[in-house]
């Protein structure tokens, strides 16, 4: 069994390894958004704040990199981090999240679809 490394994970966190330097920033935008919109949530509103935690693992999954490119399990961690800010704009009532949100969304989805244009449907 392999060993945990967390200097190996720190540094994969960073935005100069993986993938390229376009792809990282994106990521970072889509879970500080995402971040802002969770801590404008309301303590009563446990669904969108769950649905919204698992954004926040999607991007950090998305950034370590523990599938290949062109695997399925990419494709699906690239869509929850489009699909969870959208979601939770659609059914939370503090309104005060929907702003970070909407870009948190709109951003991923430039991500998602650079990322399939790019990775996906060139080779």
């Amino acid at each position: 069994m392999q060993s945990i490394d967390v200097r190996e994970i720190l540094e994969l966190l960073g935005p100069n390894r993986g993938l390229p330097l376009f792809f990282n920033i994106l990521i970072y935008v889509v879970f500080f958004f995402t971040l802002i919109g969770l801590f404008l949530q309301s303590d009563k509103a446990v669904l969108p704040t769950m649905v919204l935690s698992g954004g926040l693992l999607l991007c950090i999954l998305a950034k370590l990199i523990i599938f290949d490119e062109r695997e399925f399990g990419t494709f699906v961690i690239n869509a929850g981090m489009f699909l969870a800010p959208t979601l939770v704009v659609g059914m939370t009532r503090a309104e005060k999240s929907r702003g970070p949100l909407i870009l948190a969304a709109l951003v991923g989805a430039v991500y998602f679809f650079a990322f399939w244009f790019f990775y996906h449907f060139q080779r």
